[in-house]
């Protein structure tokens, strides 16, 4: 989605510097602009959630890492797969191992910072139906793409920092894409109003010259 978006955007401001507008009335106008921002919206929830559920593995590891350092409890990077779920080695470690615990983003007592993505543990948006995940990452996407990212609370992560700056300026250039088709709706709408008008003031002065009759020049019109 994003490659096809550096694509989108580009191409819809080539359109409007070709012929002026994107649409014939403005109502289709408004829901061109509101599908890029629908689909925006869509791509930024989806790199959330992907990113929550990195971020949840870095945890997972982390504290493996700490175990094996501490040898308590050999902690396999293959356990942190969801293919190993069914092997009685992973199921015994899984009943014993604190890495879990550790690493609840539900849990005060976790040392390990979430930030931004911990809304997508304690709402248990990665352990819910399909629907109801893409229906939440998408309203997160347009929640935090309105608002620049003003709601939301980060860590020192650095990638998460970096998320956060992308959004602010992703939804900023949105926000003046969109007063721009704007304008340029508007102003195509005046050009073609005042076309309008000259058009019929040339064919007031045609009919008057060809002195037609009242009957013919209001068939006419």
């Amino acid at each position: 989605y994003i490659p096809r978006s550096f694509i989108i955007f580009p191409l819809n401001q080539r359109i409007i510097k070709t012929t002026g507008f994107i649409a014939k009335t403005a109502w289709a106008g408004a829901a061109y602009n509101l599908l890029l921002y629908i689909l925006a919206s869509h791509v930024l929830g989806a790199m959330w959630y992907l990113s929550s559920i990195g971020r949840q593995f870095s945890c997972w590891s982390n504290v493996c890492k700490k175990d094996n350092a501490l040898r308590v409890l050999d902690c396999l990077p293959s356990f942190l797969d969801c293919k190993s779920l069914d092997q009685p080695e992973r199921q015994y470690w899984q009943n014993v191992t604190q890495v879990l615990s550790h690493c609840d983003a539900t849990s005060s007592t976790t040392n390990f910072k979430f930030g931004m993505f911990a809304e997508a543990f304690t709402t248990q948006v990665a352990t819910t139906d399909f629907v109801s995940k893409y229906l939440y990452c998408l309203w997160w996407g347009l929640r935090n793409l309105s608002s620049y990212g003003q709601n939301i609370t980060t860590s020192v992560y650095l990638g998460e920092t970096l998320f956060c700056i992308t959004i602010c300026i992703f939804g900023l250039i949105l926000f003046t894409l969109l007063i721009g088709n704007m304008q340029t709706s508007l102003q195509s709408m005046s050009v073609r109003v005042e076309e309008w008008r000259v058009k019929r003031r040339d064919t007031e002065e045609w009919m008057r010259h060809r002195q037609l009759p009242p009957e013919l020049q209001e068939r006419v019109r």
